[in-house]
């Protein structure tokens, strides 16, 4: 599991520094989200969001690989998306 969570924090610091966007500032509540991405990740290769139930189906899931469909409206919305990986690169607190 060590290997599959530091594949998913390089995907994510990797992916911030691409899109402008930020890590979760609290590293604690970062780590829970990373190793739930880990997690999916093992049980079923596509690192699913931990905050979106899996189906099984593979084309009602797809939208859930994270970065998520929904995760640029709900950073603008919110200053952060769902699970609270990805956060605006202005946002002040949690």
């Amino acid at each position: 599991m060590d290997e599959e969570l530091q594949r998913v924090r390089t995907f994510a610091e990797r992916y911030v520094e691409r899109s402008g966007l930020r890590l979760n500032p609290d590293e604690e509540e970062l780590e829970v989200v990373l190793k739930g991405l880990a997690h999916n990740r093992a049980r079923y290769g596509p690192q699913y969001c931990p905050c979106r139930p899996v189906t099984g189906n593979p084309t009602e899931d797809r939208p859930k690989i994270c970065p998520c469909e929904w995760h640029e409206e709900e950073i603008e919305e919110e200053g952060h998306c769902h699970c609270r990986l990805f956060f605006e690169p202005s946002a002040q607190g949690l």
